[in-house]
């Protein structure tokens, strides 16, 4: 039903007992350092590819490693790459709801458990009208290739005239970031 590409096994968010909590409700393949489903190094072609093991789910977890305001990885917009008609499920300090196209994934911010969480994907598979909205809606978006990105960063930064400042940026990641503030998982 739903599968876990991590390899950070041991986090400020303690995701981990988060996905160990819903495996008691839903099976929740985990691939990588910190599962037990048979190893396989991503990429090498022999169908360990992310494209490959994403397509035999409904569900991708992408749970972030701390709860940081508004920060979103690359975990979640891996999912709006290629064809991958999987259903991210998000977890983190964002506000998901607010940044990112509604009704495109599921936010565990809505459930008040992990169970909740696990018998809501649990339905919602079961239902091919309401899966499928979903993933319809889903794939209207795709994530945009970054190659010009930089540049473009790069050329907005060096035409304003600003004055530098020095930051503590453990300080203000301090203030940014912190462990699971909802739940006691």
């Amino acid at each position: 039903m739903a599968v876990w590409l991590v390899s950070h096994c041991h986090t400020h968010s303690k995701r981990e007992k988060y996905v160990r909590a819903m495996q008691k409700h839903i099976s929740v393949d985990i691939y990588g350092r910190c599962g037990m489903t048979p190893k396989c190094s991503l990429g090498n072609g022999t169908g360990c590819s992310t494209a490959a093991i994403l397509s035999e789910y409904k569900f991708y977890i992408a749970f972030e490693n701390s709860f940081c305001a508004d920060y979103v990885s690359e975990k979640f917009f891996k999912t709006y790459t290629g064809d991958n008609h999987v259903i991210p499920v998000v977890r983190g300090g964002a506000r998901y709801d607010e940044l990112l196209p509604n009704d495109t994934f599921v936010n565990a911010d809505r459930f008040t458990s992990p169970k909740e969480l696990a018998l809501y994907l649990k339905t919602l598979a079961a239902d091919p009208v309401s899966h499928g909205r979903v993933l319809e809606r889903k794939d209207q978006y795709r994530v945009m290739p970054s190659a010009n990105v930089f540049r473009d960063v790069c050329e907005a930064v060096a035409s304003v005239n600003f004055e530098p400042k020095t930051y503590d940026i453990k300080q203000w990641m301090g203030e940014q970031c912190d462990t699971d503030p909802r739940t006691d998982v």
